[in-house]
């Protein structure tokens, strides 16, 4: 779904120098031994199955069904079973978003979406797959008729079982909000059943994977997907656990991508902390109850700017979550050392780096996920006060999604830097200021204890030292730029000799980071054309993951707005990426799209649609192309 290190791969595709100006390319065949390098990371680091999105583009659909594919997919799937992996396909049933690969291509007829699910479940099975993953609706926010949906997901769970010796399906539970059945209600309310909640009425042999997002733990405050927090996906998970009607596996992320985390780039290893706390958390409802669940499958977007490390700590954690230490920080330093700093440096290394680590985890727990500040009260609400709504990623569809009321985010929301502009504005910058300075003042002292762990790092563990403290540096660099350019932004509060000094001071932190991530790019274990280029992949989008990192995209963007470089930058459709009739597809949802955009521009008082609807073929170069 994503363009990351392995899709291409993981799809049965050579890169081709086609399209986008690209020139670059590889070959299927050169590419697989990574596959068989992450085989054995993932049994070194005890993961039994794993899981693989498939793809389909009309571009190259001679390719999608051909025995070419269905081979190399077969070979694939043999390096996993030569090291005791299970592997699986994630495939949604009808789900047309992000090029996904369906079960069901034909809607015609009752009778041809059953032909349908039959066909491509050989067709998986055949190529050597043990599990099926699913996902149900048309897209993460449009469902299409409760009905049909539950008879497909029976028809894939019947299937898979009798025709295909035993083949396991789950389905994913995701957390988006606002869509409820109409043919089906709540057993425990009475009330609509939410739509993500339906395939508890369906076969008990489709099992279920409840899904959260991001970086939240089970308490967190978590204001994304329009939740406040993912505790009733937690009560969800334990109460068909103790039913014990079918397999339940819990689903987190350890990246989420789009614009949050990885392609900004934000280091963020308070995942790993959530995870750990999640995991625990069901460790002592298992022991109260004596019910468990069955695993957890783990959401992952990428592998660069240390992010392996949160997947190496979660991984760990999976089989043992030390519930025999009390303290979850504690628990964590034991991981930390056991499994990441252990393989760095000496005893002394060790203890001084999950120091450094953990401190980075509360701190970003503290100032990121629950907006507190050193010396005032924790806020009761967090929308527009946390921390990560300000530092993560900002484009076009983030904007329209942040000033439309009815609006289906996917990101926590901020206060605009282009609302700074207006006399009036929610919350008030004197309310979110201290904010952006305590990030600025605690990430800066964390990349400085980082930096001096590097000369103390052993031979081996030397690059992963300085990678990791290379990225501490780009987060405090993050935090530091955007509390320049809010100050900059500051028309109403403050003097024009502060806001030129801040903008400059906003623009020269984009110039500091670039040499960072050069340095970083020149030591990715993948080629930087493959997931930093601007080059159409499988994928929808027409760039790698880390373009928007390589290019500093979401750092020229706020820059340009904050100091009015362009008329054209107070415009939410400005610099817009992305077809969304093609990256957010789905039945209704590309519509959708267009409509808000649409209702949007018109209460800004713009008309044209161009700008949000259009992307660019050419890579853009900044700062010449704002």
């Amino acid at each position: 779904m994503h363009p990351l290190e392995l899709t291409d791969l993981l799809n049965g595709l050579d890169i081709t120098a086609a399209g986008n100006g690209s020139t670059y390319s590889e070959t299927w065949d050169s590419m697989f031994p990574q596959w068989e390098l992450y085989v054995e990371w993932a049994v070194a680091n005890r993961l039994s199955r794993v899981e693989w999105v498939l793809l389909w583009g009309e571009d190259w659909i001679d390719f999608v069904y051909s025995t070419e594919r269905q081979q190399r997919l077969a070979k694939l799937i043999a390096a996993c079973k030569s090291f005791g992996l299970v592997p699986g396909a994630d495939v949604p049933i009808a789900l047309r978003q992000q090029h996904a690969w369906v079960l069901v291509n034909d809607t015609s007829s009752d009778a041809a979406a059953v032909a349908s699910i039959q066909y491509h479940l050989r067709w998986l099975s055949a190529a050597g797959f043990s599990f099926i993953s699913t996902e149900s609706g048309f897209s993460e926010f449009t469902h299409g008729n409760d009905t049909s949906m539950l008879a497909w997901m029976n028809e894939t769970a019947r299937f898979a079982d009798e025709e295909l010796n035993g083949m396991r399906v789950l389905i994913k539970c995701h957390c988006s909000t606002g869509q409820i059945c109409k043919d089906y209600v709540d057993p425990d309310t009475g009330l609509p059943l939410n739509f993500n909640f339906l395939p508890i009425y369906a076969d008990s042999r489709m099992g279920i994977m409840p899904h959260t997002v991001q970086m939240y733990a089970f308490d967190d405050p978590a204001p994304t997907y329009g939740n406040q927090n993912f505790t009733y996906m937690f009560d969800f998970m334990f109460k068909n656990a103790q039913k014990n009607v079918r397999e339940v596996v819990y689903h987190p992320e350890t990246a989420y991508w789009v614009n949050y985390d990885i392609d900004v780039p934000l280091f963020l290893p308070y995942y790993a902390l959530a995870r750990l706390r999640d995991l625990r958390h069901i460790a002592g409802w298992q022991q109260a109850t004596g019910s468990s669940i069955d695993g957890q499958m783990v959401f992952d977007s990428g592998w660069e700017y240390a992010y392996w490390m949160q997947d190496v700590l979660t991984a760990r954690a999976t089989w043992n979550p030390r519930t025999d230490i009390a303290n979850d920080t504690e628990a964590m330093r034991v991981l930390i050392q056991d499994y990441v700093g252990a393989f760095l440096g000496d005893a002394t290394f060790s203890s001084a780096f999950a120091d450094a680590v953990l401190d980075l985890m509360n701190a970003q727990r503290d100032l990121l996920v629950l907006g507190k500040v050193p010396g005032q009260a924790t806020p009761a609400d967090v929308t527009k006060l946390n921390g990560i709504g300000y530092l993560e990623g900002w484009d076009t569809w983030a904007d329209l999604g942040s000033l439309s009321p009815h609006a289906l985010t996917t990101q926590p929301l901020r206060l605009l830097l282009k609302e700074m502009m207006l006399p009036e504005h929610s919350p008030k910058y004197s309310e979110v200021r201290p904010l952006l300075a305590a990030m600025n003042q605690s990430f800066s002292v964390l990349a400085t204890r980082f930096q001096a762990l590097v000369p103390m790092a052993s031979a081996d563990g030397a690059a992963l030292v300085r990678e990791i403290a290379d990225v501490a540096q780009i987060l405090a660099n993050r935090a530091q730029q955007i509390y320049a350019l809010y100050e900059g932004a500051d028309l109403f509060g403050s003097t024009p000799e502060h806001r030129k000094a801040m903008l400059a001071v906003g623009r020269d932190l984009i110039t500091q980071t670039a040499p960072i991530i050069e340095r970083r790019e020149a030591a990715f274990r993948a080629p930087v054309p493959r997931i930093a280029g601007w080059r159409q992949g499988p994928t929808v989008y027409h760039y790698g993951y880390l373009w928007t990192a390589h290019s500093l995209m979401y750092w020229w963007r706020d820059w340009a707005i904050a100091s009015l470089y362009t008329i054209d930058a107070l415009n939410p459709c400005y610099l817009n990426m992305i077809a969304p009739a093609d990256v957010a597809l789905g039945e209704g949802l590309a519509l959708n799209a267009t409509l808000l955009a649409e209702q949007v521009l018109d209460k800004l008082g713009y008309k044209d649609l161009g700008d949000c609807l259009g992307y660019p073929t050419a890579e853009p170069v900044y700062p010449a192309d704002l």
